[in-house]
């Protein structure tokens, strides 16, 4: 399971920084994170934590439970 919700977050949050014309070194900036670590979890290698789902979700204009929602219709 926790590797199938991997695969589900990287899908969505590549989508989303798509969606938004954001490069995954924008969104690193933005968010205090590597450039490296966005690329881990947009391929389903990292997990983020709690704190990071918050930040990614600040940037990306996103209450942090608008984000969970978009994994979770995902994730069905």
């Amino acid at each position: 399971m926790k590797s199938d919700l991997k695969k589900v977050f990287a899908k969505v949050l590549k989508q989303l920084r798509k969606d938004r014309k954001l490069s995954q070194q924008a969104l690193a900036d933005y968010c205090g994170l590597e450039r490296v670590y966005i690329s881990k979890l947009e391929r389903g290698i990292s997990m983020p934590s709690i704190e990071t789902i918050f930040r990614i979700a600040e940037v990306l204009k996103l209450k942090p439970q608008e984000l969970v929602e978009q994994l979770y219709k995902h994730f069905k």
